[in-house]
Formats: C-alpha cells, structure tokens, sequence
C-alpha cells in the first residue's frame, strides 16, 4: 500500500470520529437545554397534625341559687332547670298500707290499709263445719194453751249438740214441756231461753242442749213441745256455740 493511501485513510478516521464527538456533544447540549429549560412539577408534603384527646378533669358547675322573687307570676312561670351533673334527689317509694288482723273466738279477719275496723270478711281457722238443721212443726190439740211439736233434723252427726230455736212470739217455759230424742236408749237434755252476750235473755227463744245420746246422728229426731198464749210459729232453728 503506498503512503499517500494510508494518509487517505487516517484522514477519513478522524473526520468520522470528529463527526461523532459533534453529534454526541449536541445531543448533551439538547439534553441540557431540555433538563433546565422544561417546567417542573414540584410535590410539597404538608405535615399532618395529629389530634391528641387528653381527658382534663373539670369541676361539675354549682347551680346558681336564684334570688328571690317578688312576684308571683314570676313565681308561676319559673320552671326547674336541670343540670347536668347535679344530683338527683329520689323519691321514696309510698310505704305498703299496714295489714291488720283480728282474731276473735277464733275467727280471723284481716284487712289491707283499712280505717275504722276490720270489714274485710271473716275466716274461721280449723273450725268445724257447723251441721244444718231441718225442722217441721205438728199441732197439737190443747185445752186453753196453744201446743206444737217441732220435730227436728239433723244433716250430719254432732256432739253434744246445742240447738236455738227462735219463735214468731212468747212461749211457756215449764217442765212439762221437756225434749225428747228418739231412737235413743237414753235421752237428757237441758233447755231454758237463750241468753245474749250480755246476759239478758233473748226474747221468744229456746236453746236445748242434749246431754244423752252424746252424739246426735242424722237417724235421730229431736221434738221439742211447745205451749203459749197465743199462736206462735218457729222462725229459725241453728246451732248454738258453747
């Protein structure tokens, strides 16, 4: 290869690589322009503030005492406000009426808040049941007296048993006319008027207590003569308490 050949060629080199170096520094210069030259977005962060509850303690406020009021319309319209935190007065609840019991010769009775006595009723406590007595009356011919037989009856069988008996009008209270109980071996009774709590005996009355048998049964009658002035009729037979 001759001389004049090779300069050609290194000649070429250098103006490619000149070439090169000038492409490569306008590309920087146009990144460089386009880098400072562009607008920016710039992102600010703003701190955020953080809320910390703390619990402060507080007094509860005092109700203001009001000052006196001169008039009564004043009086009237005023209503009372309730403040949070102020105590609330309670109200006792009412109180149970008393409960009252009377227990007399074994009678009981209560009554609830109740003035001026027990009215509430009556409850007999392990008292026996008292029996019934039936009664029919027979007329009986008679001189100058009015006479009848009461015949009675019994529903169950009692012991030592007192009958009442209670007349429309006065009766005789003689020993002629004695009670007798029939279909009995032995047959005791004793009898006169009735008499009151008091003591005073109660007007057309009769009580007979029979002593034998000493059991009344239902199988059995009690007739009881009765004389007086005038007509009289039976108006109740019952039993008698000792």
């Amino acid at each position: 290869m001759s001389e004049a050949s090779t300069i050609g060629i290194r000649r070429g080199k250098r103006v490619w690589i000149a070439l090169s170096f000038s492409i490569v520094s306008l590309c920087l210069s146009a990144a460089a322009v386009y880098y400072f030259a562009r607008p920016r977005i710039v992102t600010i962060e703003k701190p955020v503030e953080k809320v910390v509850e703390k619990l402060v303690p507080q007094e509860c406020p005092s109700n203001p005492v009001p000052g006196r009021q001169h008039s009564d319309k004043s009086k009237a319209l005023s209503q009372p406000t309730v403040v949070r935190g102020t105590p609330v007065t309670k109200t006792d609840a009412p109180s149970q009426p008393p409960i009252q019991q009377d227990c007399e010769g074994g009678n009981c009775a209560a009554s609830v808040g109740q003035q001026g006595g027990i009215t509430a009723g009556q409850i007999n406590v392990n008292a026996p049941i008292p029996p019934v007595y039936a009664f029919t009356e027979e007329a009986v011919a008679s001189d100058n007296r009015k006479k009848i037989n009461v015949h009675i009856h019994t529903d169950r069988a009692v012991r030592g048993a007192i009958v009442g008996i209670l007349f429309s009008g006065p009766i005789d209270y003689v020993i002629a006319n004695n009670p007798n109980v029939t279909n009995s071996s032995m047959s005791q009774q004793n009898w006169g008027p009735l008499a009151q709590k008091n003591g005073i005996p109660l007007p057309n009355s009769l009580y007979v207590t029979i002593n034998a048998p000493t059991v009344f049964m239902p199988s059995q009658e009690l007739i009881v003569p009765v004389t007086s002035a005038a007509e009289v009729h039976v108006l109740k037979v019952f039993p008698v308490e000792d």
